[in-house]
């Protein structure tokens, strides 16, 4: 994702699917005329919604790491957390209490697209699943098969994991 917004920053690329964290780097860029869109779609609109995880695991300090969650997620805490580093909050109510992602045009723009996001599932397959969508995209990128093929067969792949 990195590597894709400087490419997109300097010109190289003509589009890109990235998040709100790279907003930074693209205003950073001189002459850059771009915009915030929703992923091109053929019947509906989709998006993936986040990307980390915080969890407690069973151990000697539970409460303590438990405490740094509650610590972590207060609202105001939480607020400043991610505007700082360029995420939206897990936190609908935050979201529509602050204004700091409804003044810049940018990152408005992702509001609506968070609508129709769905949260990646858990699932212990996930690097499997990742390399049989990364292939798939590759492929149909690269013209070496159709979409449609490319698609088709990462489907069968991902299904044959269940």
């Amino acid at each position: 994702q990195d590597d894709l917004a400087r490419q997109f920053a300097a010109g190289q690329l003509a589009m890109m699917i990235n998040g709100s964290w790279n907003i930074e780097r693209l205003e950073e860029a001189e002459d850059l005329n771009y915009g915030i869109t929703y992923i091109p779609k053929d019947q509906t609109f989709a998006s993936a919604l986040g990307g980390e995880n915080i969890a407690v695991v069973k151990g000697k300090n539970t409460a303590g790491a438990w405490d740094f969650i509650s610590w972590l997620i207060d609202p105001e805490r939480l607020e400043t957390l991610t505007a700082e580093t360029g995420v939206f909050p897990p936190r609908k109510d935050l979201l529509e209490s602050s204004s700091h992602w409804k003044t810049d045009d940018n990152l408005k723009a992702f509001i609506p697209i968070m609508e129709i996001a769905s949260a990646r599932g858990p699932s212990k397959d996930w690097p499997k699943i990742s390399e049989a969508l990364q292939t798939a995209l590759q492929e149909a990128l690269s013209e070496s098969k159709t979409p449609k093929e490319a698609l088709d067969e990462a489907a069968q792949k991902i299904s044959a994991l269940n």
